[in-house]
């Protein structure tokens, strides 16, 4: 995995947990069109916020709101923030009791 040089060092510790979401999602058995954005948002957040605080998290999630490309992040984001924790955290859990992990 290679982080951007030009990143603050905030946006690559938040690009880095952004990331192992990727990979944490990467072990279920998905279609190969998946879009896992939706899904990590439901819990990247929180875990910036466990780990680095609230500010921290709210600044990060201005910074990924604001990436332009093939993903409307911005949209996801709004999506994911306009659950409460507790939601986040049921909608995730019923996510993973549908999806089981890829056999190797």
């Amino acid at each position: 995995m290679q982080l951007r040089a030009s990143y603050p060092s905030n946006t690559k510790k938040a690009t880095l947990v952004h990331e192992l979401g990727h990979r944490l999602i990467g072990t279920l058995a998905l279609p190969a069109n998946f879009e896992d954005h939706p899904t990590i948002f439901l819990f990247v957040y929180d875990v910036w916020t466990t780990l680095w605080g609230k500010e921290f998290a709210d600044a990060e999630v201005i910074v990924e709101s604001g990436r332009r490309g093939l993903y409307d992040y911005e949209g996801a984001w709004k999506a994911a923030l306009g659950m409460t924790a507790s939601e986040r955290a049921a909608k995730f859990a019923e996510f993973l009791a549908s999806h089981q992990p890829q056999r190797r």
